[in-house]
């Protein structure tokens, strides 16, 4: 009996620092400006696509079906990767300099359960405005392109975004726990984007097995293009990513993350002494 009222705390305390997550990032205003802005510039590529993709009539046709998709996937990984470490790295230090953390320090709560409830507030507040991004970019692309890959999309979004979207968020609110200034927190996440951008860049390009190192790069992009494009005669490298690779790439990330919570976590309990 003990043991599942104690789960159910457990699960109204989550619940509770989820919803106050949720409330504090749609206060702010941030997280919704950033999405509307994202769509807004996504919606702008998709309506001048047929100008600007590459024609060639050496390429197969299906190949060229593949390119709307490759584009719109990677613009809004590029737009995740620049906009969302400075506006959530300072989501723990906010709570210390407007006395929540005071107050949440004075309450039945375990250091444990805050982490967990700000990193799941943090993804579910920037999942609900994304996921509306892309599902109507998802359907403008059919109006203004017609007939795409919608499969290659999709998986570029599954397999590559969503990933890449988890670690940002995770690494954007952990990486600055630790710090007391919010000026100093949007310096981490201007340092996380710089390094996102800068792995995506080379593991893109020359060297795509180095995007093992950055589970925010390129390389479930680089696997993909080398799966449906190589058969065709595109995108073709003569040292293509493999599975193994991306799976690399996934489990560093998660133990990355693991890392960073454990970090935070004794530093609340040495710090905060709770």
């Amino acid at each position: 009996m003990t043991k599942g009222k104690n789960k159910r705390n457990l699960h109204c305390q989550l619940a509770a620092m989820v919803r106050y997550e949720l409330l504090l990032h749609y206060r702010r205003r941030g997280l919704i400006m950033v999405a509307a802005l994202a769509a807004v510039l996504l919606t702008m590529l998709i309506f001048g696509m047929p100008k600007i993709l590459p024609q060639s009539e050496d390429m197969p046709a299906w190949a060229e079906l593949l390119n709307p998709g490759q584009m719109l996937a990677s613009t809004t990984m590029s737009l995740i990767i620049v906009a969302l470490p400075p506006l959530l790295a300072d989501t723990i230090p906010l709570d210390r300099r407007s006395g929540m953390r005071e107050l949440l320090k004075s309450l039945p709560l375990s250091n444990g359960i805050y982490l967990v409830g700000k990193v799941l507030g943090a993804l579910a507040a920037s999942a609900l405005l994304w996921s509306g991004v892309v599902l109507l970019q998802t359907v403008l692309i059919w109006v203004a392109i017609g007939s795409f890959q919608s499969q290659f999309y999709l998986a570029l979004i599954g397999l590559g975004v969503v990933p890449a979207f988890v670690f940002i968020v995770c690494a954007s609110v952990l990486l600055a726990g630790g710090l007391q200034s919010r000026g100093m927190a949007a310096l981490v996440g201007i340092a996380l984007t710089g390094y996102c951008m800068a792995m995506t860049l080379i593991s893109s390009t020359r060297l795509p097995r180095l995007g093992v190192l950055s589970p925010a790069s390129a390389i479930a992009f680089s696997y993909l293009l080398d799966r449906w494009g190589a058969p065709f005669g595109i995108y073709q490298r003569s040292n293509p990513v493999s599975a193994t690779d991306v799976t690399l790439s996934s489990v560093l990330g998660l133990v990355q993350i693991v890392v960073l919570a454990l970090v935070v976590w004794i530093w609340l309990r040495r710090r905060e002494g709770v």
